[in-house]
């Protein structure tokens, strides 16, 4: 099972946690200060088995083995990457949670709709609970509109280069001979 199958699932079958069907600031912060600790936690984790899935990989002989692994440590790498930058997205959104707070129109402010779509975006492809609960509590902020337009990044509203970190794209031939 890869990745991105495992975070779906994960995605699917988590329990939408509290209750109501209406925004709530104080859940909002909440959600988004676990949601840095959770990618702190995962990021740490996945650059530990990179550490370990190195030292293997320098060991074998076989250069089929090391190319099919380097392009797996590269694809590690990018999703370790992509974790570090989701959490800063996280602490961003909650820098400005006073905004969202605050604001009486249901269109969400463009100095925080980049965060917020890459964060809607992001949910279903990584191991962070957290972010459907994000996601939902903006879905009841903003509406069912931003999360389609993020869901399919209409005009590019995802950063760009958390986009190329997750989409799982099989890595360029350099990244996996610099890893070699």
């Amino acid at each position: 099972m890869t990745a991105v199958a495992t975070a779906r699932m994960l995605y699917s079958a988590t329990p939408r946690l509290g209750s109501g069907d209406k925004f709530d600031p104080s859940k909002l912060k909440s959600r988004l200060k676990l949601a840095v600790q959770r990618f702190r936690l995962v990021s740490q984790k996945k650059e530990a088995l990179i550490k370990q899935r190195k030292r293997k990989l320098a060991a074998e002989t076989n250069q089929t083995k090391k190319r099919l692994w380097s392009e797996a440590l590269v694809r590690d790498e990018n999703t370790a990457e992509a974790y570090d930058l989701l959490g800063l997205e996280c602490e961003m959104l909650l820098c400005r949670a006073k905004l969202i707070e605050s604001g009486t129109s249901n269109e969400c402010p463009d100095e925080i709709k980049r965060y917020a779509c890459t964060l809607i975006w992001a949910a279903p492809y990584v191991e962070v609970p957290e972010l459907a609960e994000i996601r939902q509590q903006l879905q009841f902020r903003y509406g069912k509109g931003l999360i389609r337009i993020a869901s399919q990044n209409v005009g590019g509203c995802v950063k760009q280069n958390i986009y190329e970190k997750l989409t799982g794209h099989a890595p360029v031939f350099d990244a996996k001979v610099c890893t070699l």
